[in-house]
């Protein structure tokens, strides 16, 4: 299996956890519940599977290509994904953050941890598509080091 067959398979793991979170900000809007089990999967699921393994996984990944002599393209990009990935650690923790802050009685942090919510799962989409782009433009157009 190449490298653009690994990271598409867990991206579709991803896209199917972000439809969860979805879902799980769809009833916290609607009638100020989650299913907390489930959400705990989610955010466990980022933090571990996600910011833990895939996004350093990919970094690695990335590193080894390079985009025939265009040097400077393939450093953008990878300077790109690479903020991506900070900031979808930052959303992660806040959004941790307000989740916590609203399991405590806080109840208005609510709009917080949705807020951030959609923040962290919109980032995660732009991300992937950047990425599968990248590695698209590596598989026709370079060779591995």
């Amino acid at each position: 299996m190449d490298t653009m067959e690994i990271i598409q398979k867990e991206h579709l793991t991803i896209k199917s956890i972000l439809r969860q979170m979805k879902s799980e900000l769809v009833s916290l809007v609607q009638d100020q519940r989650v299913d907390k089990v489930m959400w705990s999967i989610c955010l466990a699921f980022v933090k571990e599977n996600i910011i833990g393994f895939h996004h350093l996984r990919e970094r690695e990944l990335i590193m080894n290509y390079r985009l025939g002599g265009n040097y400077k393209q393939y450093e953008e990009l990878m300077n790109s994904i690479n903020e991506r990935h900070e900031l979808i650690a930052c959303h992660y923790e806040r959004l941790v953050e307000f989740w916590n802050y609203y399991q405590n009685g806080h109840t208005l942090a609510r709009y917080n941890v949705m807020e951030e919510g959609e923040s962290l799962i919109l980032l995660m989409e732009i991300s992937m598509t950047m990425e599968e782009k990248l590695f698209d433009l590596t598989r026709n157009e370079c060779i591995v080091q």
